[in-house]
């Protein structure tokens, strides 16, 4: 029976593994096992095509269902039951099983089905032929190479490639990007991924291929990723009435927005020098260059000012229109950032209420350039207006502090730094407040730095009764702290207790020293709160120690990680405290020679 059967048994196995991957257009991160693209049923299309043909078993099929085998043996293990999606929380304890990462884990499931995938296409000519049909018309390259995968693309016979090197012109800039972009085109793309061209003239995105995000909310690996953000731009309202050259810079900068991944680091700031070697590899002009590496390094800052500020603000509009120059960056950055999001699969990071947000904030940026369409005017005058003095300091003052100082401290927060700069007495803490609302005061404090200034700043604040709710600590070049505190009080009056502090600052401490004094505010408002579970990581970054705090709020914190850090000799360069719900969460970063065990366990040992 089966021989008699066999050419419609053979049709009835390809179209199953067809209808999955028209059911899945990408490989999922969290993808079925079993029954998703490149899973065991695709293995066992394999086989059994083996089996009708009367051929032996693939051995590359055999090693590839061991791999797949172990991996979901050991999700099976660690979980406690037989599942088949390995969602994320599921693959830290797998990996751990097997000896590896997280993201090795979750690495290892989309190498492996990849493989599978390209196995089938490799073996069977009727599951390749099955490719989507062209979006576009396909573009004639200039480059024999490119010409090729075309081909290829569209089903035709592929002609040896006498010369591997493209010449990049325009022609060959434009096939590339229909054969990664379009659903036809993409088949010839794997071609040259298959056949190690991608990887010798295009390696930055062979980096990312298969590399998985380690966070819920995506459920593609980094290349999917990129591809679906492509796609979802071209998807929106907004595309049609863009001009060309808006057009190309936003397809390039989709499909590279995350090409700094992998890399360590902030992938955007990494994404930028990267885009430069791109743009001259590929020569592109100048122009184009310039705007897909702002669009790159830019990509998640319109989000983030636009979600974590208040955009009625004049002067967070101001810093906004410095940071992004012109009004057109802004209006790339805002498809972006909607395409980005959509392509991430998971419908929470694009809701109505979070585009109004970010479209309210889009739009007050874009006013704040006034009818020129750039920058009104420079940062370091708008400071010296509301700082009232000189802009050559202000210019030095910028000058002796990193580009996050300018991009977390806002601008009337910078000019109190410049006004108590310019105070008579360099050697004292001076402070000074620069706004009370909503029952927070907003100070800035400006002091020699020095080992166990932050003790004392946030050990006087517990004495009057004050909470930290957010700081943002800086140390300038010459050694100079400028900090900004974030203060609110749980009882009584705060421009009282704020005048307190401010006047305690650099007097003598009190009897029995800060120490005994906020240990007494600390137990009171630990007997309130109850007992803390508390979280500390510390690391190693070249020659600093960066510390990381987790923990139920509480009277003395930032102090008792100060007061840590103080007695390891450490010196402090930044600060960030951020406190929601209850929980505070401090960032530090200081210099020093403890080793960062030692370093850990000093701050859980104080804050616990």
């Amino acid at each position: 029976w089966v021989g008699k059967h066999r050419r419609e048994l053979a049709r009835l196995v390809i179209d199953d593994e067809i209808a999955r991957r028209e059911a899945e257009p990408h490989l999922l991160l969290a993808g079925d096992i079993k029954e998703a693209r490149g899973g065991l049923r695709s293995l066992d299309t394999i086989r059994w095509l083996d089996a009708l043909e009367g051929n032996p078993p693939d051995e590359r099929a055999l090693g590839l269902r061991k791999r797949l085998f172990d991996l979901r043996s050991a999700l099976h293990l660690v979980v406690g039951r037989a599942t088949e999606v390995p969602e994320l929380s599921m693959c830290t304890p797998a990996g751990k099983f097997l000896g590896v990462a997280t993201y090795d884990y979750r690495a290892a499931l989309i190498s492996v089905r990849s493989e599978v995938e390209r196995l089938l296409d490799q073996r069977f000519d009727e599951v390749r032929a099955a490719s989507p049909e062209p979006r576009r018309v396909a573009p004639q390259p200039d480059s024999p190479v490119l010409r090729s995968a075309i081909d290829i693309a569209l089903g035709d016979e592929a002609v040896s490639d006498p010369d591997l090197r493209p010449s990049w012109s325009e022609a060959d800039r434009r096939a590339l990007l229909w054969l990664m972009t379009d659903p036809a085109g993409r088949r010839g793309f794997e071609h040259l991924q298959r056949t190690g061209w991608v990887a010798g003239f295009l390696a930055e995105w062979e980096w990312i291929t298969g590399v998985p995000h380690v966070v819920p909310f995506h459920l593609h690996p980094v290349d999917v990723h990129s591809l679906r953000t492509h796609d979802e731009l071209l998807k929106l309202d907004q595309w049609r009435d863009l001009d060309r050259f808006d057009r190309e810079v936003l397809r390039w900068g989709s499909l590279f927005h995350d090409i700094g991944k992998g890399h360590g680091g902030d992938h955007a700031t990494k994404g930028g020098p990267i885009v430069d070697r791109l743009g001259t590899r590929l020569r592109w002009p100048p122009a184009l260059t310039r705007e897909v590496r702002r669009l790159v390094t830019d990509h998640l800052a319109l989000a983030d000012i636009t979600l974590g500020n208040d955009m009625r603000d004049r002067s967070v509009v101001a810093r906004a229109c410095a940071r992004f120059g012109d009004r057109a960056h802004v209006r790339r950055l805002r498809l972006l950032t909607e395409a980005d999001s959509r392509a991430t699969g998971d419908a929470s990071t694009w809701t109505p209420w979070r585009a109004s947000l970010i479209d309210a904030g889009a739009e007050a940026i874009s006013q704040g350039f006034g009818a020129s369409g750039s920058t009104p005017v420079p940062l370091s005058a708008t400071l010296a207006e509301f700082s009232g003095v000189d802009r050559d300091r202000v210019v030095a003052h910028l000058g002796e502090l990193d580009e996050g100082y300018r991009d977390r401290v806002p601008t009337d927060a910078i000019a109190a730094h410049l006004r108590l700069l310019a105070h008579d007495d360099p050697e004292a803490i001076r402070a000074e407040v620069v706004e009370m609302r909503g029952g927070v005061a907003t100070v800035a404090v400006v002091a020699p730095d020095r080992v166990g200034l932050l003790a004392e700043l946030t050990g006087r604040a517990s004495v009057v009764g004050l909470d930290i709710v957010a700081a943002n600590l800086f140390t300038r070049r010459d050694g100079i702290a400028v900090d900004i505190f974030d203060l609110a009080v749980v009882r009584g009056d705060l421009g009282q207790a704020v005048e307190e502090w401010i006047a305690a600052l650099g007097s003598p401490q009190p009897p029995g020293g800060l120490a005994e004094a906020v240990a007494v505010q600390a137990h009171a408002y630990r007997h309130e709160a109850g007992e803390m579970e508390v979280s500390v990581r510390a690391r190693t970054i070249g020659v600093k120690r960066e510390v990381r705090v987790r923990a139920p709020d509480r009277r003395g914190l930032l102090f008792s990680v100060a007061n840590a850090l103080g007695g390891l000799d450490l010196s402090i360069d930044t600060v960030r405290v951020d406190t929601r719900a209850g929980i505070a969460h401090q960032v530090v970063v200081c210099t020093g020679n403890a080793p960062w065990l030692v370093v850990e366990d000093a701050v859980r040992s104080a804050v616990t």
